[in-house]
């Protein structure tokens, strides 16, 4: 892949292909090796049919939506058990996640258990 002139000419590309075992870099060296749907994907995939029903927290940020939205938006539908969801602003230095710990009923994301517990 560091023969790609289009991969050259992106320094962190480079620097993932490098060292892949810093960091974050193994998972983009996946994307890389399978910019595809496949059976790289498809073993990571969820199996819907399988005992889905321990509590669950999905969510994702608006602002990389086709990443993770799809995916928790999926879950929820297919999800069996207790779950929740939360969907927000991407989070940022200038925005940290401190400023969505806490939902509109006013407890805390981690807090009661009665969401998990149906009491």
């Amino acid at each position: 892949m560091l023969q790609d002139k289009e991969i050259n000419a992106i320094p962190y590309l480079v620097d993932a292909l490098r060292n892949p075992h810093q960091g974050a870099n193994g998972l983009l060296i996946d994307i890389l090796l399978n910019p595809l749907d496949g059976e790289y994907f498809h073993e990571r995939s969820v199996d819907y049919g399988k005992g889905l029903d321990v509590p669950a927290y999905l969510g994702g940020c608006w602002g990389i939506y086709g990443l993770h939205l799809p995916g928790a938006f999926r879950s929820w539908e297919h999800w069996k058990g207790p779950k929740k969801m939360i969907v927000g602003p991407p989070i940022y230095l200038d925005r940290p996640s401190i400023s969505i710990s806490t939902n509109h009923s006013g407890g805390s994301i981690t807090g009661s258990k009665a969401w998990r517990t149906g009491l």
